[in-house]
């Protein structure tokens, strides 16, 4: 199993779980008779929803499917269902029956977009699927469709059986979210 996050999603996510333990910290430090409440809820805030949106954010790739993990959902598509990977502005897994699913933890680099339109000018005939320098998240889960496919041959078409993409509400970035706005709530209304 591949776990691909951005470098600077940990970074800032890192960053953020620490700067909102520094409010905690600083709230409860600099508290008097029960103040020590907006502090520790405006920390709380910094820190919960930080994890959330960076640290949580992932793309695992394993041996028979492909695992996105956003804020607030979870995707999860089977090698065998996928038809297409494209990594644009960021990466896109498109399912045999059309449906795509996007990535919060996999965005194309402005580098290799800009790379892409100045190549694009020179060639403009390119397929939209060629044009594209592939993004690290994208090339791990070309590999792990490669060598599904050597091992397993083509898949026969799933044509009218259940969708390409499984997706569902991931409970724990949502917790995550609400008991931050919840938190800053507090810190800030007292």
């Amino acid at each position: 199993m591949q776990v691909c996050r951005t470098r600077g999603s940990l970074v800032a996510g890192w960053l953020t779980a620490g700067v909102g333990l520094l409010l905690g910290a600083g709230g409860v430090m600099a508290a008097t008779q029960g103040s020590a409440r907006q502090g520790i809820g405006l920390g709380a805030c910094v820190a919960l929803i930080g994890v959330a949106a960076y640290l949580r954010p992932a793309v695992v790739v394993s041996g028979d499917a492909v695992t996105f993990k956003n804020v607030f959902h979870t995707a999860v598509v089977p090698l065998s269902r996928i038809a297409e990977i494209s990594a644009r502005w960021s990466l896109e897994v498109r399912g045999d029956d059309g449906m795509a699913m996007g990535s919060f933890a996999a965005p194309t680099t402005r580098a290799a977009r800009s790379d892409e339109r100045s190549r694009n000018r020179v060639q403009e005939t390119l397929a939209d699927q060629e044009a594209h320098s592939p993004s690290r998240p994208a090339a791990m889960i070309y590999d792990a469709w490669q060598e599904w496919k050597t091992a397993h041959g083509d898949a026969p078409p799933h044509k009218g059986q259940s969708p390409s993409v499984t997706k569902r509400l991931d409970p724990m970035g949502l917790g995550l979210v609400l008991v931050g706005v919840a938190m800053g709530a507090v810190g800030l209304f007292g």
